[in-house]
């Protein structure tokens, strides 16, 4: 059974270029091209990062590393779900799985020298990968009511930035 039928004959619900979306606990129909639109696809895409990452990591027996991804992807998933609802729950739950992320970044052994970081590792790359995504979702989130909101994609670029130093990579001086 096919959760969308529709794709059967040719013909489902935002063919014309609008979709429904829930925000602070409404729903809504708006065009594609709509800014809050804009924000979850970008969201998505972080999230997709995030878990690509935490998978691939674990494969590679980077499991810290792993668990931080997820954390940090669970984390925004509650923002989104505060987006969407307006239920101050999400923001607790969000607000505690980054300070498991941050808990579980402390625990990971590196050195920071001053520089550029340049990936040299899949491993580093697939974090900075989510990295840039999280960055995206934060611009959009910026241009949004929920901009009070862009301290947490703030805070879990920069938990990732953090995870990649674990990871090999090269320092590039400009000096």
């Amino acid at each position: 059974m096919l959760i969308k039928p529709c794709i059967l004959n040719f013909s489902c619900p935002g063919d014309n270029g609008d979709t429904f979306i829930v925000i602070n606990g409404e729903l809504h129909k708006v065009s594609k091209a709509h800014h809050i639109v804009k924000l979850l696809g970008a969201i998505d895409s972080a999230l997709s990062s995030l878990f690509y990452a935490a998978n691939f990591l674990d494969e590679k027996g980077y499991r810290k590393q792993a668990r931080i991804s997820r954390l940090i992807g669970f984390g925004i998933f509650n923002v989104s779900f505060y987006i969407a609802t307006s239920n101050a729950l999400f923001i607790e739950r969000s607000n505690m799985y980054f300070s498991r992320a941050i808990k579980q970044l402390m625990t990971l052994n590196y050195a920071f020298r001053r520089g550029w970081v340049i990936c040299k590792s899949m491993e580093c790359s697939v974090l900075d990968r989510a990295r840039v995504d999280i960055r995206w979702a934060e611009r959009r989130l910026a241009q949004t009511e929920f901009s009070s909101l862009v301290k947490y994609f703030n805070l879990a670029s920069n938990i990732i930035f953090e995870t990649m130093l674990s990871t090999p990579h090269i320092i590039y001086r400009t000096k």
